[in-house]
C-alpha cells in the first residue's frame, strides 16, 4: 500500500510505502543494471529505474509530486519525504542504491557531484572536523550545496540509515525565496551584488565551473537563483554585508521547518527553493559505538547536466 499525504502543520509532502509494496518494487528494479562511470545515469537508466516507481505510485501521483516538488515559488515546502520503514536499512548495499536511485530519477538525473566519492556518499559522524560541517556533531546551518558552482546541483536528496540514538539531529528547511521577497529593498540590494566569496572547488563533476564571487540572489535569471551558506557570515567584513546578511538569515530561520527523519527516509530537496540544515547531535556522541552513530547518505541531482 501507498500513502501519500501532505503535513498539515507545515505543508510538505510525505509518501509512505509499505514494505510489501517497496519489495515488488526491489524485484522489478533487481535486473536494472546501474553504472555511471561519467559520473551519472545515463538516459536509458533512468527511464529503467523510474517506470517501476511511477507504476507503483501511480502516474497521477507521481506527476502531481514531481510538478510540485518542481514550481519555484514562496509558496511551496520545497522538499518531500519518501518513507520506506527502517527495514529497507538492511538490504544489500547495491539493491538500496538502486532502488533510492529510482525514486532519485522522478526528478532528474542522478549524478556523483564530487568525484572522489561514490554515487551515494556517506554522512557518518565525526570528532575530527568542525562542528558545523555536514559530518560533524553541531549545528549544521542553513545553505544549498555546491553554492560556488555556476551550476549548483537542482536537487539533493539524503537517505536516513540511522538516527541519532541519542535523539539529536533533526533536518531543517527553509524557504529562500520567501525569506528573499520579505527583506527590506536596502538588504536585497546588497544580497543581488555579485561580490560573495565562499570555499574551496575542486574535483567536482556536472556543476560548471567554479563561480568566486557571486551574489547572493542572482536577479537576472528567472526565477532569481539564490546562493546561501550561513557559513559565509565569518568572513563579511563591511558592515552593509553583515547586516543585510543577517537579515536575511533571520528571515530564513522564522520560517524553518524542522523534521526529524527515521531511518528508511528519502528526503529529496529542490535547492532552486529550499535551503537545508541539521540541528546538533544528542550530547554524548563519543559513548555512542561507531556501528550506531547516525548515518545519512546524500546524492545529486539534476535536470541537465553542465560538464
Amino acid at each position: 500500500m501507498i500513502v501519500i499525504e501532505r503535513i498539515q502543520t507545515s505543508g510538505y509532502p510525505r509518501i509512505a510505502l509499505d514494505m510489501n509494496t517497496s519489495s515488488i518494487l526491489r524485484e522489478h528494479l533487481y535486473n536494472v543494471e546501474v553504472d555511471y562511470p561519467l559520473g551519472f545515469l545515463s538516459a536509458a537508466t533512468i527511464a529503467r529505474l523510474s517506470q517501476p516507481v511511477m507504476e507503483s505510485l501511480g502516474a497521477g501521483a507521481a506527476s502531481r509530486i514531481c510538478s510540485q516538488m518542481a514550481t519555484v515559488d514562496e509558496a511551496q515546502p520545497g522538499f518531500c519525504v519518501f518513507r520506506f520503514g527502517p527495514d529497507i536499512c538492511n538490504w544489500d548495499e547495491d539493491e538500496l542504491s538502486r532502488f533510492l536511485l529510482a525514486f532519485c530519477s522522478l526528478f532528474g538525473i542522478p549524478i556523483r557531484v564530487f568525484d572522489r566519492w561514490p554515487m551515494w556518499k556517506p554522512l557518518g559522524v565525526s570528532f575530527e572536523v568542525g562542528p558545523g560541517r555536514a559530518t560533524g556533531v553541531g549545528l549544521n546551518p542553513l545553505h544549498i550545496d555546491v553554492v560556488n558552482s555556476m551550476f549548483p546541483p537542482d536537487y539533493v536528496a539524503f537517505f536516513c540509515d540511522r538516527v541519532d540514538p541519542l535523539g539529536g539531529g533533526h533536518s531543517l528547511f527553509s524557504n529562500l525565496l520567501g525569506a528573499w521577497k520579505a527583506s527590506s529593498p536596502t538588504s536585497a540590494q546588497v544580497l543581488s551584488d555579485p561580490h560573495f566569496t565562499e570555499g574551496a572547488f575542486y574535483d567536482l563533476t556536472g556543476v560548471g565551473t567554479e563561480y568566486n564571487p557571486f551574489p547572493i540572489v542572482d536577479i537576472s535569471s528567472t526565477p532569481p537563483r539564490i546562493r546561501f551558506t550561513a557559513k559565509m557570515h565569518y568572513d563579511l567584513r563591511e558592515a552593509a554585508d553583515r547586516e543585510a546578511f543577517e537579515e536575511f538569515l533571520h528571515l530564513l530561520q522564522s520560517r524553518q521547518e524542522i523534521v526529524l527523519l527515521e531511518a528508511g527516509d528519502l528526503v529529496v530537496i529542490n535547492q532552486w527553493v529550499a535551503a537545508h540544515g541539521r540541528l546538533p547531535l544528542g550530547e554524548g556522541q563519543r559513548a555512542v559505538p561507531l556501528e550506531q552513530r547516525r548515518l545519512i547518505r546524500q546524492c545529486f541531482i539534476t535536470r541537465e547536466l553542465h560538464l
